[in-house]
């Protein structure tokens, strides 16, 4: 990125996502875009992505916000992992990390949600480093249009 700023990108296909900000403003940022994941993919994120509780509380779901909910567990672990690996320049597993709290998971279907309107927190598993360590929490937000989601981790500056 230029110098002064931060930001992150992802793709899918057709299609991209980038978000650029200034470093006064913002320590890191990331993104990730997913599709609505389809049933035979449903199942190898729920055993490779979600841990115990989001797989619990996925059981109690209708097939469609399983749909929703599994997509936005991968696609927000994403978006935390890219905010925080330049940071730590570390890898984790998708186990180092579980949402605590969502907004907005019922959405019938056809409907459509903007990136301000759903939000959701993600804890850290895990110490990633000395400053990001277990049990640290990190707000997220989270849309969804055209059948695909999009979550967002920013990590703003304290001034």
């Amino acid at each position: 990125w230029p110098a002064g700023t931060v930001g992150c990108i992802s793709h899918k296909g057709e299609l991209a996502w980038a978000m650029v900000a200034k470093k006064q403003d913002y320590r890191s940022i990331g993104i990730d875009l997913e599709p609505l994941l389809k049933s035979k993919s449903i199942v190898a994120v729920t055993r490779h992505c979600l841990n115990e509780i989001e797989r619990e509380f996925a059981t109690s779901l209708d097939e469609y916000s399983r749909q929703i909910f599994n997509t936005l567990i991968f696609s927000g672990k994403e978006s935390l992992f890219k905010c925080l690996s330049p940071l730590t320049h570390q890898f984790h597993s998708f186990q180092s990390a579980v949402f605590c709290e969502m907004d907005r998971l019922l959405i019938p279907p056809g409907e459509e949600l903007a990136l301000e309107q759903a939000r959701f927190k993600i804890q850290l598993t895990e110490d990633w480093s000395n400053e990001f360590t277990k049990g640290m929490i990190f707000d997220g937000h989270w849309c969804l249009k055209q059948g695909t989601i999009f979550s967002a981790v920013l990590l703003v500056n304290s001034r």
